[in-house]
């Protein structure tokens, strides 16, 4: 889960216009990869920014599938987010082994005033050039970050998987991060601060208003299940 930079604002929300990807790793939550083609439909994911509370939002993420691969993709649904809200955007590295791929890709990520996350799983850092990326964090302190490896849970691809725990930690009653939430391409909206199962709380063609508070209720009931077990 990326740390996001806090401002007094209760919700993270990020959008992930395809699960189009250069690799297909074992353990992909969303099963991303070269052959995934569904994109996230604009007009509607348009209509419902409109409504947003901007005064909520701490911050708005960019992910898929693999950000820089499809950068006019991302650049219509990052148009849709005000410049004043911060933004981050994570990646796989795997520009980071050819030189014009990540040129072209930084100053994307500098023109949009990104914050760059980079996956850092041993299956990412083996398509990565690692001291290169290690080289960018000290020279961008605090603008490009090397993802601490997450936990791989039993989600997408890993569901299933040898040695991949299942367990729920509830990580969801945690107070010091914000309420994560992400849009994914099919128009489902996902609650994401639990380490195991991303419960749907809504679709895009719902309303914003009132969806922390449907969070919060699907939160309490989904605890309430597993206290009970």
């Amino acid at each position: 889960m990326v740390e996001t930079e806090q401002r007094g604002k209760p919700m993270d929300f990020s959008i992930m216009p395809s699960y189009h990807c250069n690799l297909r790793c074992w353990f992909c939550m969303y099963n991303g990869g070269p052959d995934a083609k569904a994109e996230l439909d604009y007009e509607k994911t348009k209509l419902f920014l409109l409504q947003f509370d901007w005064s909520l939002v701490n911050s708005f993420g960019f992910y898929g599938g693999e950000p820089s691969i499809d950068t006019p993709l991302y650049d219509k649904f990052i148009e849709l987010v005000p410049h004043s809200i911060p933004k981050f955007v994570i990646t796989n590295g795997t520009w980071s082994v050819d030189t014009d791929r990540a040129s072209r890709f930084l100053k994307w990520c500098i023109h949009h005033s990104f914050r760059v996350v980079v996956s850092s799983t041993p299956e990412h850092i083996k398509h990565q050039w690692r001291s290169f990326l290690e080289n960018l964090t000290r020279e961008f302190d605090g603008v490009l970050l090397l993802k601490t490896p997450d936990r791989i849970h039993a989600q997408g691809r890993a569901r299933g998987e040898s040695g991949v725990p299942s367990d729920c930690e509830l990580a969801c009653l945690r107070k010091d991060r914000n309420t994560r939430l992400g849009l994914k391409p099919d128009g489902n909206i996902v609650f994401q601060n639990c380490h195991g199962e991303y419960h749907t709380v809504q679709t895009y063609e719902e309303p914003f208003d009132g969806m922390l508070g449907r969070t919060k209720r699907l939160v309490e009931h989904c605890v309430a299940g597993k206290v009970a077990e």
